[in-house]
């Protein structure tokens, strides 16, 4: 990475809530367990999306990327809900 673009880390707070509908008395254990697993799942792809958010910047034109033509349908949709651009 380029220091001159290094931006100061930024703390992130993940607050995960997970219910399940099923009974019995080892429910609690059985909660903690899989918010525990789908918690650590979340923290790895959250950190190796960092990078690419600390790169980010605002582009009034992007290039799309294959696959993303359906994004200008979407542009045109959204524009008829603002008064100026966002």
């Amino acid at each position: 990475m380029d220091p001159r673009h290094a931006r100061r880390p930024r703390r992130t707070h993940l607050r995960v809530a997970f219910a399940c509908a099923i009974g019995g008395r080892h429910i609690v254990l059985v909660n903690r367990v899989v918010a525990w697993i789908f918690t650590r799942l979340a923290i790895r792809v959250i950190r190796e999306d960092i990078p690419i958010w600390n790169w980010q910047r605002h582009l009034d034109r992007p290039h799309l990327a294959p696959g993303d033509e359906g994004i200008g349908t979407y542009r045109r949709w959204v524009r008829r809900f603002y008064t100026s651009a966002p």
